[in-house]
């Protein structure tokens, strides 16, 4: 089932961020239905920066591994969708949620 989780911004405003549910842990707290659906609002101790610290350290890795690439592309596209997790917070490494798309460019 999918909840919403409400994510604290760094400069306080907040965001609404669709869910899997899996087991809810202690560092979330069930608030109130969504008005516009059925759906659980949930929200989190942990900010949206740091739920998203997994993205920079999964970029750096794609980019390093490209660097031994003889011929250096013009332009490195890596795109990558998140799937987000009541339980683990966000996560990218494991799950059918996760993929990635990485897109070279040679113009000469």
């Amino acid at each position: 089932m999918k909840r919403l989780v409400k994510f604290t911004l760094e400069d306080g405003s907040t965001v609404l961020i669709e869910a899997e549910e899996a087991e809810v842990e202690e560092e979330t707290t069930r608030v109130s239905r969504s008005s516009t659906s059925h759906e659980i609002v949930n929200i989190t101790n942990q900010t949206f920066e740091e739920s998203l610290g997994i993205v920079k350290p999964v970029a750096n890795t794609v980019l390093n591994r490209l660097k031994d690439i003889s011929k250096q592309p013009e332009e490195v596209q890596v795109s990558f969708g998140i799937s987000m997790d009541l339980k683990a917070g966000m996560f990218i490494a494991a799950g059918t949620g996760a993929n990635f798309n990485v897109t070279l460019t040679w113009k000469s």
